[in-house]
C-alpha cells in the first residue's frame, strides 16, 4: 500500500502527562543498566511520569544533560519507547544492552558496536524503507573512540535480532556464524529500522552475555567479566554522549 491509505492512523505524538525529554538520550533494556548508569552518572534526577512501563532520568554527566530510558526489553517494546522519544524531542539515541556470541574470538565481558542487524522480529517489518538500515556513523564513530581510550577491545560489525530466544537453533547459529554475525539480541535491527524511518540519529553498545558459537550454551549473566563489562559499558556511553 501507499499514499493516503497507507498514512498511520495513530501517530507517535506528546501527551499531556509525558515528561520532557532532551535532544539526546540514552536507550537501555533491563533493570540492571537503568541502575548501573545512575550510578555512573555526576547527577541523576527521575522524572514523574514514566513511559509505557519504562522509567525516565534525566542525568547530568560532565555538564552534559541527557534523559536516560528503560528498560525496554525486545523489538515491540523498544520501538513503542524510541518512537514516544521522538515524538518527545529526542534526536540522537545511543541503546545500551547485551547479546550472545556466535563467534570463538567474542567472549562474555567483550564489546559488540552494531553496524547492522539481521531481522528475525516481526517490528521493523511494518516500517518500509527503501534500502536497509543502519547505525548512524557519527554515533559509531564516538562509541569506538571511547572503547579505545578505555583501552576496550570491540567488534564492529552486523547483529542477529531475534524476537524468540529459545529459538536459537543449531541450525540458525550455524548459518550465522558462517556470514560473519558477531552476535544475538532481541532489539538492535528494530531500532535501526526506526532511527531510520524517523530520520534521527541512532547507534549502540552491546555487552556480551552468553556463548553460543560452540553449540553449548554458557551462561555469564551473573559471572564478575560480564558485570564489570556492563559497568564499564555505562563510562564508554556517558563518555561518547558527552562528546558528540
Amino acid at each position: 500500500m501507499n499514499g493516503e491509505n497507507d498514512r498511520a492512523i495513530i501517530e507517535p505524538r506528546r501527551g499531556k502527562n509525558d515528561p520532557s525529554v532532551h535532544p539526546l538520550a540514552i536507550l537501555v533494556f533491563s533493570e540492571r543498566e537503568l541502575e548501573m548508569f545512575c550510578n555512573s552518572a555526576d547527577n541523576f534526577q527521575p522524572l514523574r511520569k514514566k513511559l509505557f512501563n519504562n522509567t525516565c532520568y534525566e542525568l547530568n554527566y560532565k555538564n552534559k544533560i541527557f534523559t536516560l530510558i528503560g528498560p525496554a526489553l525486545g523489538a515491540p517494546l523498544a520501538v513503542l519507547t524510541l518512537e514516544k522519544l521522538i515524538a518527545l524531542g529526542a534526536r540522537q539515541i545511543i541503546a545500551f544492552g547485551s547479546g550472545g556470541s556466535l563467534q570463538s574470538n567474542l567472549s562474555i565481558g567483550e564489546y559488540v558496536i552494531p553496524s547492522s542487524a539481521v531481522s528475525e522480529e516481526g517490528t521493523s517489518a511494518h516500517y518500509p524503507l527503501s534500502h536497509p538500515p543502519e547505525a548512524y556513523p557519527r554515533i559509531v564513530d564516538a562509541l569506538k573512540t571511547q572503547c579505545a581510550l578505555a583501552n576496550k577491545r570491540f567488534f564492529l560489525g552486523k547483529v542477529w535480532t531475534t524476537d524468540a530466544p529459545y529459538r536459537e537453533t543449531m541450525e540458525k547459529v550455524k548459518k550465522y556464524q558462517t556470514e560473519g554475525i558477531l552476535a544475538v539480541e532481541m532489539e538492535m535491527s528494530a531500532l535501526f529500522t526506526v532511527a531510520c524511518f524517523r530520520k534521527v540519529e541512532l547507534g549502540g553498545l552491546l555487552v556480551i552475555s552468553d556463548e553460543l558459537y560452540d553449540l553449548k550454551w554458557k551462561s555469564g549473566f551473573e559471572s564478575k567479566v560480564f558485570l564489570s563489562g556492563l559497568s564499564k559499558g555505562c563510562e564508554i556511553i556517558l563518555n561518547a554522549a558527552a562528546s558528540l
